[in-house]
């Protein structure tokens, strides 16, 4: 609609959506959308693993570094050193928040995939940053045309991935990763502190539990040796509540899920606007601030938890002092570029000044 509603100078707004679909420019955009795809299925299977927030944001850090090295090396920015001293410092600060917030808190432990999976994600969500923003900026067209290439990208890669994360899964490390298999429906059921739980069925006899999501049976329990030993007495509590069902669309009834898509696609659409206007790295330095947004505003009103912990309090306290740093030494390296580029024209200007009175001298002598 926007797209439609505003055409670019000299064109219509269907000629608009005509181009912006046109598939010799929909092909560039497809590694950016595969990377894209693959930032989300990555991090899905690290969530889904039971990979804590905290230790998402600890792991996820790798981002700011590897977006800086493959910013400064594919589109040839220069950081200077006082740039590169507060993105270590953001880097790390990010990593001890996480990491203090971990110490104390009661999850399971991430298992060892569910940990490599966020840094690849990570590090695939640093290249799709640097891809967009060449082609955001080298296509030349307006922002909302490229964004819709993007998205459609995105989008075909994000459905062609979905049997991909069903091969990929395993019962005892992400289930709900195969759409045609059975899984719980609440989150809750999946975890209850202390068993597993997970859909499957008995054999004939009802002495094995095959937990691989073939039938819709319910059972608590925990993995010993590659087989799954059912909890009973977990199994009777919750019986009433956690119930299995398969297809894409389980669990879509959750308002809470519509909410947090709006909320996604919004942060797409101001994320590509950030890059494409000010750089990823800015962007990434930018997200330091969100951290903070959630640690001191967001957890208390939603989560009820208090800010007594001054340890975390000053290490997010100095997220948005580093981003600051950033954007002096930023600022002031245009102005030392500035100078440096209006002293060279100013000494351009004096030599032909020179040149051209020394030529006037020897015409007048040779006269």
């Amino acid at each position: 609609l926007i797209v439609t509603g505003t055409p670019q100078e000299g064109s219509t707004g269907w000629k608009d959506l005509k181009e912006a679909y046109s598939p010799a420019k929909l092909v560039k955009f497809l590694p950016c959308g595969f990377l894209f795809a693959l930032t989300s299925a990555l991090m899905s299977m690290a969530m889904g693993m039971g990979l804590s927030g905290a230790m998402s944001v600890v792991i996820g850090r790798v981002y700011l570094p590897i977006c800086a090295l493959a910013s400064r090396f594919v589109l040839g920015k220069y950081y200077t050193w006082l740039e590169w001293f507060a993105i270590i410092i953001l880097t790390l600060d990010a990593a001890a928040f996480g990491s203090l917030k971990t110490m104390g808190s009661a999850s399971h432990s991430s298992s060892t995939l569910a940990i490599l999976c966020c840094a690849g994600s990570a590090t695939s969500a640093a290249l799709s940053a640097i891809c967009m923003e060449r082609l955001m900026k080298g296509e030349g067209k307006p922002f909302m045309m490229q964004k819709m290439r993007t998205d459609f990208a995105c989008s075909l890669w994000s459905i062609a991935f979905l049997p991909v994360m069903g091969w990929l899964a395993s019962p005892d490390h992400f289930a709900k990763g195969a759409y045609w298999l059975y899984r719980p429906t609440l989150y809750k059921c999946t975890w209850d502190g202390a068993h597993h739980g997970i859909c499957g069925a008995w054999d004939a006899a009802r002495t094995t539990f095959e937990p691989f999501g073939q039938s819709n049976t319910f059972v608590y329990g925990g993995w010993d040796q590659g087989s799954f030993i059912v909890n009973a007495n977990a199994t009777v509590l919750a019986a009433a509540e956690c119930v299995c069902e398969r297809g894409v669309w389980v669990a879509w009834d959750d308002g809470k899920l519509y909410v947090m898509l709006a909320l996604a696609v919004f942060y797409g659409f101001i994320t590509g606007l950030v890059v494409t206007t000010a750089g990823s790295v800015a962007r990434a330095i930018a997200d330091a601030f969100s951290l903070m947004l959630v640690y001191f505003v967001g957890d208390p009103l939603v989560k009820g938890t208090n800010l007594y912990d001054m340890s975390l309090n000053l290490t997010a306290v100095v997220l948005p002092l580093s981003s600051q740093t950033f954007s002096i030494a930023a600022d002031e390296l245009k102005k030392v570029t500035k100078a440096q580029e209006e002293g060279i024209e100013l000494l351009e200007e004096e030599g032909l000044k020179v040149e051209d009175e020394s030529d006037s001298d020897d015409f007048s002598s040779d006269g």
